[in-house]
């Protein structure tokens, strides 16, 4: 509990790991190569993590330029390294953010409120 901080609204906070986890886990950032690191990081502490949902969305707007921009300094993505796993889902997010790149906050209300609970498929 030292290295990660739960917040709550109302009721007392987990005093355990035991205590603090839930049913599913999963995590969002953006479709990018620094997010997908951030996520591989946060798995080294909680190794149940999963990939969530509402990257599906994102990996159609990631083939659209329309819906998705370049790697490039004006975003600060510029330079990002090429990634490498085993992992199914990490592999296939790489893969799909290798010459673009998509913003979580481009992921609709209505998405969310119909994937936020689920893993990817």
């Amino acid at each position: 509990m030292d290295r990660i901080k739960l917040a709550r609204v109302s009721g007392a906070p987990p005093t355990t790991m035991a205590e603090s986890r839930c049913r599913r886990n999963v995590f969002l950032g953006d479709l990018d190569l620094a997010g997908i690191d951030i996520f591989l990081k946060l798995r080294e502490l909680i190794p149940h993590l999963g990939v969530s949902a509402l990257y599906s969305p994102m990996l159609i707007a990631v083939a659209d330029a329309g819906t998705s921009h370049p790697h490039c300094a004006l975003v600060e993505k510029l330079g990002q390294p090429d990634m490498y796993s085993s992992d199914r889902d990490v592999s296939r997010l790489a893969a799909a953010c290798r010459l673009r790149a998509v913003d979580q906050e481009a992921v609709s209300n209505q998405d969310i409120l119909q994937l936020a609970d689920r893993v990817l498929e």
